[in-house]
C-alpha cells in the first residue's frame, strides 16, 4: 500500500506521551512544602486576638457538690452580665480565658454557658483549676489557675455567657477577658500539615533520608 509523502513523515516522527514527561519533583517538593509552610503562618495569624471585647471580673453561679444550683440574690443580672454580645459573621471566633486564684490545696471546675438572643442554653465549656502544695524531698507547690477557649458562633446575632462554678474552693468572683480573633485556623492548619506530609512522602521517595538515617544508627550501634 503506497502512502503520500506527508503521511510517512507523520508516521516517522516519533509520538511524545505526555504522561511519561519528565517531571522535576524537586520543584513539586518544594511547592508542597511552601503551601504547607506557608498555610501553618496562615493559622496562627488568624489565632491571633484583635480586639478586646470585655475584661473584667464576674461573680459566677455556685453549684453544690450535688449537682444543685445554690441561691444567689438577683441571678438574673448575672447571667446578663456578660451580653449581649453580638456577632456579625457567620462563624466568628472568640477567646474567652478564665482566671482565679485559689486558695492552697482546693479545685473548682468552672464552667461557661453560652445563651442564645433569648438566655436559651446553646453550649458549654469549662476546666477545672487547682492549687496544691505538699513535701516530697523538699516543699513544693503547683497550680493551674487560668484556661483559655475558643469559640466559634455558628451564626450571626446577640449571645449571652452565664459562668457556673464547682469544687472544693468555690471563688466569689472569676476574672474573664473576651477577645475577638481574626479567624479560624482549623482550615489553615489541616491543608497546612497535609501539604508538608506530601513534601516529606515526595523527598522520602526521592532521597530515602530516613533509610540513610536508620542505617547510620545501625553501623553506630555496632
Amino acid at each position: 500500500m503506497a502512502y503520500k509523502l506527508s503521511e510517512r513523515l507523520q508516521q516517522d516522527k516519533p509520538v511524545r506521551n505526555p504522561i511519561s514527561a519528565d517531571i522535576d519533583m524537586d520543584k513539586v517538593r518544594n511547592v508542597f512544602m511552601f503551601f504547607g509552610l506557608f498555610a501553618l503562618i496562615t493559622a496562627w495569624f488568624f489565632s491571633l486576638e484583635s480586639k478586646t471585647i470585655f475584661k473584667d471580673s464576674v461573680r459566677p453561679t455556685i453549684v453544690a457538690e450535688d449537682g444543685v444550683q445554690a441561691e444567689q440574690e438577683d441571678e438574673e443580672k448575672y447571667i446578663s452580665a456578660l451580653g449581649p454580645l453580638v456577632v456579625n459573621k457567620y462563624k466568628e471566633v472568640y477567646s474567652i480565658s478564665i482566671y482565679s486564684n485559689l486558695p492552697v490545696n482546693s479545685w473548682a471546675f468552672i464552667e461557661g454557658e453560652v445563651l442564645d438572643a433569648e438566655k436559651d442554653y446553646l453550649f458549654s465549656f469549662g476546666q477545672e483549676l487547682w492549687h496544691e502544695t505538699g513535701y516530697d524531698e523538699g516543699k513544693w507547690e503547683e497550680a493551674e489557675n487560668s484556661y483559655t477557649m475558643k469559640i466559634t458562633f455558628p451564626t450571626p446575632g446577640k449571645y449571652y455567657l452565664n459562668f457556673k462554678t464547682q469544687g472544693s474552693s468555690n471563688p466569689e468572683k472569676i476574672n474573664v477577658k473576651i477577645s475577638k480573633n481574626y479567624g479560624s485556623s482549623i482550615p489553615h492548619m489541616a491543608f497546612g500539615i497535609i501539604c508538608l506530609l506530601i513534601g516529606l512522602v515526595i523527598n522520602e521517595v526521592q532521597n530515602k533520608t530516613l533509610s540513610r538515617i536508620a542505617q547510620s544508627m545501625n553501623k553506630d550501634s555496632d
